[in-house]
């Protein structure tokens, strides 16, 4: 295992996240401990940019959120939800955009698939971990 600095997107960094949430908690993995740990605090670092993604974010809606900027559209079920107008879409859009691909550089531990030793990972963990792989 080896520390190695890395560039992911924010898009990217969201991706590892869902995914290891998805494919379930990395802790319940039979990973030797040291592994298990560095795991543990890279996780945390990709969960702190997301939480000042997701900050960012809220930043870069609220001025598309008054009426000016956005309308409220009445839902089939008869609640109503804020949509920007037509005429902001693609500013918006593109802020957006430039927000997601903005890149971060994460210093991480990385690991070869060897490291793994016998875990038994399913394709889903074993992609959520492709991040910390070694190439």
């Amino acid at each position: 295992m080896k520390n190695e600095t890395r560039c992911l997107s924010n898009a990217q960094v969201i991706e590892t996240l869902d995914m290891i949430e998805r494919a379930g908690r990395c802790s319940s993995l039979s990973l030797p401990i040291k592994l298990l740990w560095e795991l543990k605090k890279d996780i945390t670092k990709l969960e702190d940019i997301r939480e000042e993604l997701s900050s960012m974010d809220k930043e870069l809606n609220e001025p598309y959120m008054d009426d000016e900027h956005s309308e409220l559209i009445k839902q089939k079920d008869g609640s109503e939800v804020r949509v920007v107008k037509k005429g902001y879409l693609e500013e918006f859009t593109q802020k957006k955009k430039e927000l997601l691909e903005a890149d971060n550089e994460i210093d991480l531990a990385v690991f070869s698939i060897k490291d793994l030793g016998d875990a038994d990972l399913t394709l889903g963990m074993l992609q959520a971990l492709s991040v910390f792989i070694e190439d």
